[in-house]
């Protein structure tokens, strides 16, 4: 049978700071919890070399972390341990060795359905997929060695049982990557391709020497290693070229190349199942967000930075207790998928961009995903930021930036819209570009649509301030002004519904209301690049598109004399 231990701090009746676990309690239903697993654990003092390690690499003050200032009864979390054996005697006696093992993975698949089928069921039914992930959050495995067979064990049995109780497909894959697993000196590598076989749908990172037997690495990883200056961080790899030693201790303490990665993702994990175990609304988590400072820190050590002067980095985004996430609640833990994915976008382009978080946020009023997706199958994000504008005392000038992203985070192109000061203030010119990358896969058109649908259903550019003798924005029409030889441009125009007149093209409120109540354009049409250039369309164009350019013209005027 298994044990699971808690660490506590050290008092006479626990002398090395070892609780065993009461048979009715579930750490894991109660807080956050750190599971620091090694390979085969059937002593007192392996257990405790496990969770002092678990504390180490969470930089809670030990010996080795007295710099840090956090101690564990500061910490609101548990740090926990399992051993695959009982104890002959009371844990608090020193010495005492385990015995008896029975078969590892059916152990493991006790463990699991003891302490983590709770968090995914209730009296063997279902639970709201949001609070699964929720519960699921509170389960964070450091696993060493051959325990990430183990890990993935208990991610299998998971999954299996989530089968069981009707979980979809998509589902199971957002509840099961809130379980976090960091592996270290092991030879299961988290790359795409064994993501693949292996169906792991778990946040897992995986750290490694590269000249540790047991990592079993190719020589020519190892070569690639050397030659980028002693690390190597790809997609969930992160890899060093050390000194070979296959023991907890180098992986924790001696190399500072890994011992700092693996804080580095681990100290965020934990501070993000603690922020939403103490606060109501959900904040999931993502690779992106683990790794967001793997970079600076692997550009610190190339550089020869010291320890001390890289632990910042980690140290500064440590939030382990209820005092900063209960003083921040926001909403009601009722958020939807949508509000899930704003977060997780929010975090991708964090990411990508190199801002944080707050910068994003402030750079919109409004975040929209497309209806549909594109020609890879996926729905884009657009952040939307409206500005109006006082260019002169009494006369304002009003303008919405819809910035498009992938849902990976890439930034994918804009979308302008500006209020013509007309003499009714009811139209609005729109100008789009894509980024070069992005193009041919739909995304523009998509867009198009769903910034129209904001223009003329939501009616967002309403009641805008435009001028003081035309005070309130009415929108009732759209123009774009496309060059004749720009052909993507007249596609994307053409496919949405928009009404040529030479290089003018227009749409009105009522066409568009008309368009959306009948057939929109099919994923077929996503992405298609042609366009109808019929010479008698052309020529039948010719007369309205001079008077088209002289109201342009007569509107720059305009605005040209309030300046």
């Amino acid at each position: 049978m298994y044990k699971l231990y808690e660490k506590v701090p050290k008092t006479d009746e626990y002398e090395y700071g070892i609780k065993a676990m009461e048979e009715d309690k579930n750490p894991f239903k109660e807080s956050p919890c750190l599971l620091s697993m090694i390979a085969i654990a059937m002593w007192e003092k392996d257990v405790n070399g496990a969770l002092n390690q678990g504390m180490e690499a969470l930089r809670l003050k030990t010996n080795h972390n007295e710099n840090t200032g956090i101690e564990l009864e500061d910490f609101d979390g548990k740090i926990l341990s399992m051993a695959y054996g009982e104890p002959s005697e009371r844990i608090t006696k020193k010495g005492r060795r385990f015995t008896g093992i029975a078969g590892k993975e059916e152990l493991d698949d006790e463990f699991t359905e003891k302490y983590l089928f709770p968090l995914i069921e209730t009296e063997g039914k279902r639970i709201d997929v949001l609070q699964a992930m929720k519960n699921m959050r509170n389960v964070n495995i450091m696993a060493y060695c051959n325990a990430n067979h183990s890990a993935l064990r208990i991610e299998e049995c998971l999954v299996n049982r989530m089968n069981e109780l009707g979980y979809s497909e998509d589902e199971i894959s957002k509840i099961q990557s809130q379980m976090c697993i960091i592996g270290y000196a092991t030879d299961v590598k988290m790359n795409a391709e064994f993501v693949k076989n292996k169906k792991v749908k778990s946040t897992y990172l995986s750290f490694g020497d590269v000249n540790d037997g047991e990592v079993s690495t190719s020589q020519g990883l190892r070569e690639d290693v050397k030659n980028k200056n002693t690390v190597y961080y790809n997609n969930g790899y992160y890899f060093h070229y050390g000194n070979g030693e296959h023991t907890v201790k180098h992986y924790i303490l001696q190399s500072d190349s890994l011992s700092l990665g693996i804080s580095s993702v681990l100290t965020r994990a934990i501070s993000n199942s603690i922020e939403n175990h103490n606060s109501e609304r959900f904040k999931p988590l993502t690779k992106e967000l683990l790794t967001q400072n793997i970079e600076k820190i692997i550009e610190g050590i190339r550089q020869g930075k010291k320890r001390e002067e890289l632990t910042p980095l980690i140290d500064n985004g440590i939030n382990y207790t209820e005092r900063d996430s209960k003083d921040s609640k926001t909403s009601q833990f009722n958020m939807n998928e949508d509000e899930i994915k704003t977060q997780e976008i929010e975090e991708k382009i964090a990411q990508k961009s190199g801002k944080g978080i707050e910068d994003v946020r402030k750079e919109y009023d409004r975040i929209i995903k497309t209806s549909n997706v594109n020609k890879d199958g996926k729905e884009l994000y657009i952040l939307r930021k409206i500005t109006s504008k006082e260019f002169l005392k009494g006369h304002y000038t009003n303008k919405g930036r819809y910035s498009i992203y992938t849902r990976e985070g890439l930034y994918s192109g804009f979308i302008d819209v500006t209020i013509s000061n007309s003499n009714k203030a009811n139209k609005a010119e729109i100008e789009y570009k894509s980024v070069p990358e992005q193009r041919n896969k739909g995304n523009m058109t998509i867009s198009l649509e769903e910034v129209l649908s904001d223009i003329f259903i939501d009616n967002s550019f309403d009641n805008l301030t435009v001028r003081d003798i035309f005070p309130k924005t009415k929108i009732g029409e759209v123009f774009l002004a496309i060059n004749s030889d720009n052909y993507a441009s007249q596609a994307v125009a053409n496919k949405i519904g928009f009404q040529q007149n030479g290089t003018i093209y227009k749409m009105t409120k009522e066409q568009f209301l008309q368009r959306v109540q009948g057939k929109k354009f099919t994923e077929q049409e996503i992405g298609k690049a042609t366009i109808d250039r019929e010479t008698t369309k052309k020529d039948k164009a010719q007369s309205q598109e001079k008077q088209d350019e002289q109201e342009i013209l007569k509107t720059k005027e305009d605005e040209s004399q309030l300046d």
